[in-house]
């Protein structure tokens, strides 16, 4: 079992938010507490919040000291409550990559410059680029809304000089993030209708 593991969950204030608090996991609870309403005062229970996933990030909704509902990102909350910041660095990396990991172990302040080029993360984009720009090249075939083969192109740019629609959309609807574009539907070639 790693060291890390065995630490105990501890808890600090969220600074400017009175009614909560961060743990060392990464966890938000409200504190116990005593509200006014307009039938009288009750009693308000500790809770566990649940968050919110972002662009990756896990985020939570809290009311700030004035009552104002504000979203912060979970690691940056732990950050400030767990790590000094002794530099006054801008921003929080996860040294394990795992933008969910919120743990106060896998997190460090850095530079912007040293934040995106950590780890693999320049693999990876770069990666992504070349399936995509690959993808762009990839023969399209064009269907009806019933499923009937119309035309097939060698690219998306073919396609869209053939048939006037926009390329972006027909990129779109290859990667089936619409199902349909203008009553036709966009396929790379080797890849289901479904």
């Amino acid at each position: 079992m790693k060291a890390s593991e065995c630490k105990l969950e501890s808890w600090e204030q969220i600074n400017g938010f009175k009614n909560y608090e961060i743990s060392s996991y990464g966890r938000v609870r409200s504190i116990q507490r005593i509200v006014n309403t307009w039938y009288g005062k009750r009693k308000v229970n500790s809770k566990i919040l649940k968050t919110q996933i972002n662009k990756g990030y896990e985020y939570v909704s809290i009311r700030d000291n004035a009552n104002k509902l504000c979203s912060k990102k979970v690691h940056r909350l732990v950050a400030d409550a767990f790590i000094p910041n002794l530099n006054n660095l801008p921003c929080i990396n996860h040294k394990d990559e795992n933008k969910l990991n919120n743990r106060v172990d896998n997190l460090e302040w850095c530079t912007v410059n040293y934040n995106i080029n950590y780890g693999s993360r320049i693999t990876r984009a770069s990666n992504t680029r070349k399936y995509y720009s690959l993808k762009s090249k990839a023969p399209v075939i064009q269907y009806d809304l019933n499923y009937n083969k119309l035309n097939r192109f060698i690219s998306i740019r073919e396609a869209e000089r053939e048939t006037g629609l926009d390329s972006s959309c027909i990129s779109k609807c290859c990667k089936k993030k619409i199902k349909s574009y203008k009553n036709f539907i966009f396929r790379y070639e080797n890849e289901s209708l479904c």
